[in-house]
């Protein structure tokens, strides 16, 4: 059942429930900073393993040629559904410079995808200015600079996450504010819904204004949605306003972020996974 003029909500303006978006926003900002700081590691990490990198390439370029006497250590690999992706080497290395003197020396590294082939003894080149400082062609190759790419990749994902997630919630207390005061109930389209441990995460298609294409929305609920069937399409209950075009606002089935005002209840929402047949 909806209220007496057949809507969710009633008419415009609608009480904001406050206590929870104030949960809502502290949450948000809590793990955008978490991300920042996560991404700003990240960042660290990833500067020092190419300056690493880069300095070993360039004793590899001016040093002199030496001889790998011995080598041992650990090595550990890492990745997806048990794939091999990392490779993470710490080796203590005993080798001769170009003058004959024997030296040890510890090395770490990481190589993506490829590890390195052990029945061969590597190359070696030394500093000759600081003969204590050698590299091996494994720490140069290929691989390497691969895995340093991904160290620099990743920290752009996590801090575009960040600011996603900072964006959407100022979208979002922006339409909450705005469909309170002139908000209307609308029905769009359902493109998926799936449920995500404690949240309900709701994609609906919105039509593109002046011809242009279709595009999606998705947003996270803590509660499911309303859903209907028009013309064998299902569709989900939102709020619009005036004054944000083609922005929508998808309302929880108890009529969150609001609050309603009378004693009323929804038709249960179907199973999550439902898709609609067409747009």
């Amino acid at each position: 059942m909806t209220s007496s003029d057949g809507t969710l909500l009633g008419p415009s303006p609608w009480q904001i429930d406050t206590k929870r978006r104030r949960r809502e926003r502290i949450g948000a900002y809590l793990l955008f900073a978490f991300m920042v700081a996560f991404g700003g590691l990240m960042v660290w990490f990833a500067s020092t393993q190419t300056r690493d990198v880069w300095n070993d390439s360039r004793v590899w370029r001016h040093g002199e040629a030496g001889q790998v006497l011995d080598y041992s250590g650990d090595v550990r690999t890492s990745g997806p559904l048990g794939i091999p992706v990392f490779h993470d080497f710490k080796l203590d290395v005993t080798y001769e410079d170009a003058q004959g003197e024997q030296r040890t020396g510890h090395v770490e590294f990481q190589r993506l995808f490829a590890g390195v082939n052990t029945d061969v003894t590597p190359e070696v080149r030394v500093d000759p200015r600081r003969p204590e400082r050698f590299v091996l062609a494994w720490q140069v190759e290929l691989p390497r600079w691969l895995a340093s790419l991904i160290f620099l990749l990743l920290p752009m994902v996590v801090l575009g996450g960040a600011k996603a997630i900072f964006s959407n919630e100022r979208r979002r207390h922006a339409m909450v504010g705005l469909c309170a005061r002139d908000g209307e109930e609308q029905y769009v389209p359902l493109e998926k819904i799936t449920k995500q441990k404690n949240v309900f995460r709701v994609t609906v298609v919105l039509p593109g204004a002046d011809g242009a294409p279709a595009r999606k929305h998705t947003e996270t609920l803590k509660q499911p949605p309303v859903l209907v069937s028009l013309d064998g399409v299902q569709h989900v209950l939102a709020a619009v306003s005036p004054r944000a075009p083609g922005q929508v606002l998808v309302l929880e089935e108890n009529g969150g972020p609001f609050v309603r005002s009378f004693e009323t209840a929804v038709a249960p929402a179907e199973e999550p996974g439902a898709r609609a047949t067409g747009t």
